[in-house]
């Protein structure tokens, strides 16, 4: 480049520039970039009499310029991003075994932050969390979330889930771990079970290849015979009925959902899509269940739905 006295303030000043990337945002970078470019576009329609020897290199400093901005300040972003997903990831850790009302907007807005920078896998294991509802705190994905992760019998933190009266309604839950199996499971029978989730909701929800293997699944009242309510007749005397109940699983779809070694009470599995799909090997408690004839379509519930 050349070494002209009336270039070393544009020197410093570039200088200056090196700097200001690491320390300001994507944002401030681009609207920087912005304003050298319209420099260069001022330099060049005011002072065409210019000789080639300056415009190469002013051009030189305006790359200098695109490459420090946009380059460096994309590192930047990306060391910046990673620091609000681990401090948002810390909130949902320090208040995940503590089930109460701030935990849980604690817990909501935590989650929700992570949503706006495209992060869905959470990390809820040992999670205590009751009367919560995803979609009224605007949480839409929690794809490839890990409620409880098969450990057990560590000394200085519960692994456990329990999950009371909570809402997934609507919620994007593909390859959720609720519980990928019960590592105790045949040595004392049920009496440690470390994924419990009671009445809880997944009406229209997506739990494709989403896993509750060896979690305690139970809601509280039976279902109902009906979940249709006549309210009078069509022109050829035909009843007319709307739906007034709707199942925890109305809607939701099953599609490579695993409930193996799953002990079931009172679920509704009504109107469910791709039941078929699903795996229920091993699972018990499943008399108590009430499905829709779209379940003879699953090899294990055919067996279950003849024999009642």
């Amino acid at each position: 480049m050349l070494n002209w006295p009336w270039l070393r303030p544009l020197k410093l000043r570039l200088r200056r520039f090196r700097q200001l990337s690491v320390d300001v945002g994507l944002q401030h970078s681009i609207s920087l970039l912005l304003v050298a470019i319209a420099v260069a576009g001022i330099w060049f329609l005011f002072f065409p009499a210019l000789g080639n020897d300056y415009r190469v290199e002013f051009v030189g400093l305006i790359f200098d310029i695109v490459f420090i901005l946009v380059i460096f300040s994309l590192f930047q972003f990306r060391a910046v991003r990673r620091q609000d997903i681990a401090r948002q990831s810390e909130v949902i850790e320090d208040y995940k075994r503590w089930d109460s009302e701030e935990a849980r907007f604690r817990i909501a807005g935590a989650i929700r932050r992570l949503n706006r920078m495209g992060v869905t896998k959470l990390d809820l294991t040992g999670i205590r969390l009751s009367n919560f509802v995803f979609g009224h705190h605007g949480i839409r994905d929690i794809s490839g979330t890990i409620f409880y992760d098969g450990s057990w019998g560590e000394l200085f933190r519960k692994n456990d889930v329990q999950l009371q009266n909570v809402s997934f309604d609507g919620v994007r839950c593909r390859s959720v771990s609720f519980s990928p199996f019960n590592p105790l499971r045949g040595l004392v029978g049920n009496a440690f079970e470390f994924a419990k989730l009671f009445d809880c909701s997944f009406i229209r929800a997506d739990l494709t290849n989403a896993s509750f293997n060896g979690a305690h699944l139970k809601w509280s009242e039976p279902p109902p015979q009906s979940l249709y309510e006549e309210y009078g007749e069509d022109d050829y005397g035909n009843p007319l009925a709307s739906q007034v109940v709707y199942g925890p699983f109305d809607g939701t779809d099953l599609s490579g959902t695993s409930f193996q070694n799953t002990h079931f009470e009172n679920a509704d599995f009504r109107n469910a899509i791709n039941i078929d799909n699903a795996k229920f090997d091993g699972a018990t408690g499943l008399d108590s269940c009430t499905f829709s004839e779209e379940a003879y379509a699953n090899d294990v519930l055919r067996e279950l739905l003849r024999k009642k």
